[in-house]
């Protein structure tokens, strides 16, 4: 068993009072939660367990063009979305790009100064990667 997190109440009141927590590691398959409350005075109750199957299953959208590539290349499918951009040389070395723009859920990608060869690109967001491979003529 191990705690998730820990959300301090407001103390006493004579209003309804909500909290959350979000669990941002969980295990894949099937987890178990409950609350466990402890009062002002130290007593501690416990809630119902409550049974969660994670499957993370969930794909990102996104769509890389052209490919092959003369070095710059736009994401497709951004929208308002935080999306992590990491490329790697085949090497698995990481490599430094420049963001042109960002418009009408795309982002436009500038790596004209790589050299020809097959490089990975790892889009991330909200915990979910997606790898593409990008050739660069």
């Amino acid at each position: 068993m191990e705690a998730v997190g820990k959300v301090y109440g407001k103390g006493n009141s004579n209003s309804k009072n909500k909290y959350n927590l979000k669990d941002t590691g969980p295990h894949k398959g099937v987890s178990y939660y409950r609350l466990k409350q402890t009062d002002l005075n130290g007593d501690v109750s416990y809630s119902p367990l409550v049974t969660v199957n994670f499957n993370d299953n969930r794909e990102l959208s996104y769509r890389l063009f052209p490919n092959p590539s003369k070095g710059e290349f736009t994401i497709q499918g951004v929208n308002n979305d935080d999306i992590e951009v990491s490329i790697y040389n085949a090497l698995g070395q990481k490599i430094d790009y420049t963001i042109n723009s960002k418009s009408d859920g795309a982002l436009n990608i500038d790596c004209a100064s790589l050299a020809t060869g097959i490089y990975f690109v790892t889009l991330k967001n909200e915990g979910v990667s997606s790898n593409h491979k990008l050739i660069i003529e």
